[in-house]
Formats: structure tokens, C-alpha cells, sequence
């Protein structure tokens, strides 16, 4: 019995502590980004379902992690994210987790109220981070589409009065075209109570 006892606690002490994961859901995206090339790739990738619930439960971990954050590509064009979210809540419930962390370019309104809509009784310990990289012309710019401003804005500002529950975050990237609209968007944040975290644009 004591020999029992004593593998079970050396296998606990072998398990890796991770605090946060990250998934690459897809590459694809609907953004020509002018700092990422991800919506150039012609094969399209989709990480299975099975696979990241299988990765999130494993033995090898310490549970629960902090934080699983899911990604792109973009988030949202994922085909399974309704049944992935519903998985991962469940297994916050579990203990496996503690926070979902979903980061988004929120260029797609539609789709990312509707998620939100189907999902509103979740969205406690939910983060959603959309990125908003400057005044109208120069995020315009940077995401390589003429109404991404308009749809992003939407996006965010929509998402904040209709879901007070969710953890909304902007994203900005700063980088040599437009740093200058630091203190527009940091306003922008103030003024409507949203969080904005910052992220230097590093040159390969």
C-alpha cells in the first residue's frame, strides 16, 4: 500500500505546471494584415476538436491551468468553435480551467454577436480580445481592409453594452505606422470602460 502511494505521488510530482495554452484553431482569415502573411497560406489548416480536449485533459498536467486561450488565423471562422466553447466550459466546471480566453480580429460583427448571443449564459471567466490598431484610416491601413474600422468598432462597442459579464480587452499592436494613435484608442478605451493591453510589433 505505501508502495502504491509512493509511485502515485511521484507521478503528481512529475507533471508539468503550465498556467496558459495557447490553440491555433485555423489560419484561416478574413484580413490581409500587412505584418502577417498567415492569410497568404493557400492550405488551409483546421486543428481537430478531439485533439485540443485531449491536450487540455492530459495527465501530464497540473490542473486546472489558468487561462486556454484560443486563436487564429481568425477565431471566429474556426467551423466547431460553438462546440469547442461548450466543451471547454464544461471542463472549466471540471476543474481543468479556469479562464477561456478567445482573441479575435472582430472584423466579422454578425458572427461574433451571434457566438456571443448562443453563448450568453457562459460568459463568466470569458475573455475576448479584439484588436484595434489605430484611428480609422490608419487600422483601415494596417488590416488591409477599407471597412475594417467600421466593423471592428461595431464589433467591440456592441459587444461591451450587450455582454457586461464577458471580460472585453482591446488589443494594440503598436509599430512605426501607428504609434501616434496610441493615445486616440487608449481614450477611446477610457471612455467606454473597456480594457486596452498594448503589444510591440516585433520586425523579423
Amino acid at each position: 500500500m505505501a508502495l502504491k502511494e509512493g509511485r502515485e505521488q511521484k507521478l503528481a510530482m512529475q507533471k508539468l505546471e503550465v498556467k496558459n495554452i495557447t490553440f491555433e484553431l485555423t489560419n484561416a482569415c478574413n484580413l490581409r494584415c500587412e505584418f502577417c502573411t498567415i492569410w497568404a497560406e493557400r492550405e488551409k489548416q483546421i486543428l481537430p476538436l478531439s485533439k485540443i480536449i485531449k491536450f487540455v485533459t492530459s495527465d501530464i498536467f497540473q490542473h486546472p491551468f489558468q487561462t486556454v486561450t484560443i486563436t487564429g488565423g481568425e477565431v471566429f471562422l474556426y467551423p466547431y468553435l460553438n462546440k469547442l466553447f461548450k466543451s471547454l466550459v464544461a471542463l472549466k466546471l471540471k476543474r481543468y480551467l479556469k479562464t477561456i480566453a478567445i482573441s479575435s480580429n472582430g472584423y466579422d460583427t454578425k458572427r461574433i454577436l451571434a457566438f456571443l448571443n448562443s453563448n450568453s449564459d457562459y460568459l463568466k471567466d470569458v475573455e475576448l480580445f479584439i484588436s484595434l490598431d489605430g484611428s480609422r484610416n490608419t487600422h483601415n491601413e494596417v488590416r488591409g481592409r477599407e471597412d475594417a474600422y467600421e466593423k471592428t468598432l461595431s464589433t467591440i462597442e456592441t459587444a461591451a453594452k450587450r455582454f457586461p459579464e464577458l471580460k472585453l480587452y482591446v488589443k494594440f499592436t503598436i509599430s512605426e505606422d501607428n504609434y501616434q494613435d496610441i493615445e486616440t484608442v487608449y481614450e477611446f478605451c477610457k471612455k467606454n470602460r473597456i480594457n486596452i493591453l498594448f503589444k510591440l510589433l516585433e520586425k523579423s
